[in-house]
């Protein structure tokens, strides 16, 4: 078998088992990003193309680790998160679609958080700590209409501790797989709660 073929091969058998489409309200009861005490989760997605942007708050802070995965990947104030950096606690995390652009809603997240005087003490001001990263979904509908400031503000704004729905609302909105061998062969995924992959109650987010 030649190098091409075996790629192929693997392509289809790893695609293949990946994800199947998501309902865009998944309910399922198996888990869920906020799934444990303190925190709550929330999304803003923009139908129109679609895409969008999901928002876990942590009121009180938490610990947090990160793995940044992929050939070309889009994050902000991930290196807060090396162990040997003064920052002990993250206030959000935000995961966005809009491939680069989408960063901005990590902005929203910011100002909300400010509003409510949770973030890292730096004299009389209060400094929000968001780790963000993106995913690419440019390829699917309009690319003008991505994620912005606006959009991680209104994800904030409907965050719930209850339970937060999953599929193809908020980041996962326009998420896809199986690109490997460009945009045609892709198939639609969403967002599901390893998206965020908590080793212990307080710690460890895994974006992959």
């Amino acid at each position: 078998m030649k190098r091409r073929e075996f790629h192929r091969a693997l392509a289809a058998l790893t695609t293949g088992a990946a994800l199947s489409p998501l309902d865009a309200a998944s309910q399922s009861s198996s888990g869920s990003i906020n799934r444990c005490a303190g925190r709550e989760g929330g999304h803003s997605t923009d139908s129109r193309r679609p895409t969008g942007c999901t928002v876990v708050l942590f009121e009180k802070g938490a610990t947090a680790g990160v793995d940044v995965r992929g050939s070309a990947p889009g994050t902000r104030e991930t290196d807060l998160l090396n162990p040997i950096n003064s920052v002990q606690e993250v206030q959000a995390i935000l995961l966005s679609g809009g491939s680069a652009f989408g960063l901005d809603a990590a902005s929203g997240v910011v100002r909300f958080l400010e509003e409510h005087r949770l973030g890292y003490l730096v004299g009389d001001v209060v400094v929000p700590i968001v780790p963000a990263a993106i995913l690419y979904d440019l390829e699917i509908g309009d690319a003008k209409i991505r994620p912005t400031a606006d959009s991680g503000y209104k994800a904030c704004q409907a965050a719930t501790a209850k339970h937060v729905m999953e599929g193809n609302v908020g980041a996962g909105a326009g998420a896809t797989i199986g690109k490997m061998f460009g945009i045609k062969q892709a198939m639609k995924s969403g967002l599901v709660a390893r998206a965020f992959e908590w080793a212990t109650p307080e710690s460890w987010w895994a974006p992959s």
